[in-house]
């Protein structure tokens, strides 16, 4: 905590508006050993309560060591107690109470039933009582008074999907309506007539409405697709944007609930100023090869002078707000952050907007080398950035998508290889 608070006060004092931040360590499975004591006795004056001839006293089997507490599931048992998910007492040990509640837990959210948490199912449920105990509850009364606790979660859960966190909320009320209620008369402004210029401007793509649309159709499928049943490969990566995209939001969730004495207001007004900082390294995207671009991001961040652990919490934090608040220029720049700090799974990212053209003009040859680049820095060893349990899934579903589009020669326009080769990179120092 001290060094997230050092990391944040180093942001302020850096830069004007955005440096790294400390990232929050994840707890650990521990492995419970179960002993197992097998007692064999011949059928003679070893057993029963005879002794063997030579008067020799008994052996006692030794006893079978003690489970030990995991802080995983005290930490899982805690959250789903809280949400009215009962798990018993809160003692660290995974019994049929727990996997009951899990069961409960994932059904209620619409979840695959299995009584065993994913990573991500397990980030939804911490950060969401990390949230709840920094006062969640009382920003959205409606959502408890309805569902109780537990429909904070939904309210995350719709959050993530672009989806208001309270459905039952009015909108504000507009100025005139505000002033009548207050017994004031507004003036009324005079509009000069101009004739309607629908495509005078631009319209950014929505990642938020975007990724709603593809969660639809992945409830409406059933499930997502596959490595083995692609048929739309363009959409498998949708999906595969999506779910990083959710992950990525979670991830900052339950950073930022670590961080004390720093507003969302001010994480948000660092995050924005990093757009700036980056601008330099995020213009040549797409113009520069994926290898050659991680290699000057990484010369640039190094002229920060701080921890890369920190450049990676930053990096981090700032990526999921981005998303949350559906800003692609602070995401594509908090990837930038990422990846130059040798986190090269991350171009991922890299490769689903430049296909989408999220914050920055859609490139498919460009968007081709950063899923390559990502994917050889899985292969390299790199921990995955989203979804770590389903990382190997994700990388499947990519490539064979990726392969498909190759074959038929039309999913990515512009595509000019016949094959695709993910070289491999070496771990991040």
């Amino acid at each position: 905590m001290k060094a997230i608070r050092g990391a944040i006060l180093a942001i302020m004092a850096v830069l004007p508006v955005i440096q790294p931040t400390q990232a929050v360590a994840q707890l650990e499975d521990f492995v419970r050993g179960v002993g197992t004591v097998i007692a064999v006795c011949a059928l003679t004056q070893s057993c029963g309560n005879q002794r063997p001839a030579n008067n020799a006293p008994r052996q006692q089997a030794p006893a079978a060591p003690r489970a030990q507490p995991n802080p995983t599931v005290m930490a899982d048992q805690q959250a789903l107690n809280y949400f009215g998910f009962p798990a018993g007492t809160a003692d660290g040990l995974s019994g049929s109470k727990t996997r009951n509640a899990i069961s409960t837990y994932q059904g209620y959210m619409g979840y695959p039933v299995t009584g065993a948490l994913t990573d991500y199912e397990r980030s939804t449920l911490i950060s969401g009582y990390q949230r709840a105990m920094s006062g969640l509850a009382g920003q959205y009364p409606n959502v408890v008074a309805a569902e109780g606790q537990r429909g904070l979660l939904r309210g995350i859960q719709r959050e993530a999907q672009g989806l208001p966190f309270d459905p039952s909320a009015r909108p504000a009320a507009p100025p005139v309506v505000q002033a009548a209620a207050q017994g004031t008369t507004p003036t009324p402004q005079a509009a000069a007539p101009t004739m309607p210029t629908f495509a005078s401007k631009p319209v950014d793509v929505s990642m938020t409405q975007f990724c709603s649309e593809i969660n639809l159709l992945t409830r409406a499928n059933g499930s997502p697709v596959t490595a083995n049943s692609i048929t739309d490969p363009q959409f498998a990566l949708n999906e595969q944007f999506c779910f990083a995209r959710e992950y990525a939001i979670s991830r900052t969730q339950q950073l930022s609930a670590e961080i004390h004495g720093v507003s969302d207001a001010d994480l948000q007004l660092q995050c924005e100023g990093l757009v700036g900082v980056m601008a330099a390294q995020v213009a040549r995207l797409g113009e520069t090869p994926a290898a050659e671009l991680t290699a000057g991001a990484a010369e640039f961040v190094r002229t920060f002078g701080m921890p890369n652990d920190q450049l990676i919490a930053t990096g981090e934090i700032c990526l999921g707000l981005g998303y949350r608040i559906d800003d692609a220029a602070i995401a594509v720049a908090s990837t930038t952050v990422l990846v130059g700090a040798g986190r090269g799974t991350y171009g991922e990212m890299f490769g689903h907007h430049l296909r989408k053209g999220f914050g920055t003009t859609a490139n498919a040859d460009a968007a081709r080398d950063w899923y390559g680049h990502a994917l050889g820095a899985l292969d390299g060893g790199q921990e995955p950035a989203f979804l770590p349990t389903q990382s190997a899934e994700r990388a499947a579903v990519m490539r064979n998508a990726l392969d498909f589009t190759t074959a038929a020669g039309t999913a990515l326009p512009g595509a000019t290889d016949v094959s695709l080769q993910f070289p491999a990179m070496t771990a991040a120092n």
